[in-house]
């Protein structure tokens, strides 16, 4: 692992729910959030969907999100990108995670993968379509909306690996 907590970074992370509760007030009502969005199961998620460990970032958006079982818990996994500024998106910058409960409280599960499309340019510049930065900027909001539509629309063998993939390794998840 590198020393510091990388979201694009293969990785499985099994932590006390209560640990994360007593540390923090921002992680304490993150857990509390997952526990509410289990729970009542909404199908909007304009106001992100909760992460742990923290990212020093914003959600920017999230992409075929899905609740999922696993051995003994749930959860939901989707495509996110976080960043602190606007910025185009480009294939490195996107990663799937998991954000899961066992069935007792007890243990938050956190899954990390990185993913990437043909859809997105590797080169932030190809991004722009040959405008200004500040053209470009403009537009972010539709800009994000187009992509998220293209980004949900595809398969998930679109997805280098094949989301299916990931979705089957979090469903063999059992902590005890």
């Amino acid at each position: 692992p590198t020393d510091f907590f990388d979201p694009r970074a293969a990785q499985v992370l099994v932590y006390k729910t209560d640990d994360w509760a007593k540390l923090d007030p921002s992680t304490a009502k993150s857990v509390e959030d997952l526990k509410m969005l289990l729970k009542d199961k909404p199908t909007n998620f304009d106001k992100g969907i909760p992460v742990l460990p923290p990212i020093p970032a914003s959600q920017v958006f999230r992409v075929k999100p899905q609740y999922m079982q696993f051995a003994n818990g749930e959860g939901i996994g989707f495509i996110t990108y976080y960043a602190q500024y606007v910025s185009p998106v480009t294939a490195d910058r996107i990663f799937y995670t998991f954000q899961g409960l066992t069935n007792d409280g007890k243990y938050y599960i956190s899954v990390f993968y990185p993913v990437t499309t043909a859809l997105l340019p590797t080169d932030p510049n190809a991004a722009l379509g040959g405008a200004s930065y500040d053209d470009w900027a403009k537009n972010y909001e539709t800009y994000l909306a187009n992509l998220v539509k293209d980004l949900n629309g595809l398969v998930p063998a679109a997805y280098t690996p094949n989301l299916t993939l990931i979705d089957q390794m979090v469903k063999t998840i059992n902590v005890s």
